[in-house]
């Protein structure tokens, strides 16, 4: 199926952080990683992440026919970190120092029967994540993790520069790669190149009517109806309790921790 027959196909992308949105997103997620075997299969049928709850977190689906076949999820930087920050945090904190505002562009699912289309769902995933963020016009970074044998693709086609990996990654090699998506860089980087997948994005980033993209979706937000769901299937209840435990053992006077005579 050529590029062109996957919009007549009715694939769209709908960029959002409502319930219906999200839920779809995270069963993408949650079926990939049980494919890929670094998840246990959950009875939400979802996987959820914490960094989700940063304020300011879309999730970005392609839809055929109403069905659910790729997403990814725009995660900025915020109180819980990045989800790369497992692998990667050296490096990620170096751009913090440099004031960088971050962004994550993860949880990348294709389902299995629109794999051959991977290049080209890419572009439709991809290229709203740097409108948005060409749009916002301020010092970001877009970050992402993929295998080694995506580095090509993912730095070719979209701009990423690889910063560092690879090194294990959700029980896979990773390699974290970053781009500035301002739209002066945009504009130069599709330019510089004929290929045709760099020409897709372009389109994709450029559009100035794209009837294949809707931002926002009616609903509440993501948080109100999934998160007492998902909440007891994840660890972010214990993690946040442990760091209350460790700023309560903190405020303790340094007294009562002497250490004990060493005995000889």
């Amino acid at each position: 199926m050529a590029f062109a027959s996957l919009r007549l196909h009715g694939v769209r992308v709908v960029v959002s952080n409502d319930a219906q949105t999200a839920a779809d997103a995270m069963r993408l997620a949650h079926d990939g990683g049980v494919e890929g075997g670094f998840l246990r299969p959950r009875a939400s049928g979802m996987r959820f992440n914490p960094t989700f709850l940063n304020p300011g977190t879309e999730f970005v689906v392609a839809y055929a026919d109403d069905q659910p076949i790729a997403s990814l999820v725009l995660t900025p930087d915020g109180p819980f970190g990045l989800p790369s920050d497992r692998a990667f945090v050296e490096e990620l904190d170096g751009f913090r120092a440099a004031d960088d505002v971050l962004f994550e562009a993860g949880a990348w699912v294709i389902t299995p029967e629109w794999r051959r289309h991977t290049m080209f769902l890419g572009a439709f995933l991809f290229a709203p994540a740097m409108r948005i963020h060409i749009a916002a016009g301020d010092n970001r970074r877009m970050c992402v993790v993929v295998e080694p044998n995506r580095i090509n693709m993912v730095s070719g086609i979209f701009g990423y520069e690889l910063i560092c990996g690879p090194r294990p990654y959700l029980g896979l090699p990773g390699t974290l790669l970053v781009t500035r998506p301002s739209r002066e860089w945009a504009e130069h980087f599709m330019d510089t190149s004929a290929s045709a997948p760099r020409r897709i994005v372009a389109d994709h980033v450029f559009d100035p009517e794209p009837g294949w993209l809707q931002v926002g979706r009616e609903g509440e937000h993501w948080t109100h109806e999934l998160l007492p769901t998902l909440l007891p299937e994840s660890d972010v209840q214990e993690r946040l309790a442990a760091q209350l435990e460790i700023l309560e053992v903190s405020s303790v006077p340094l007294r009562q921790f002497e250490p004990s005579p060493i005995v000889r």
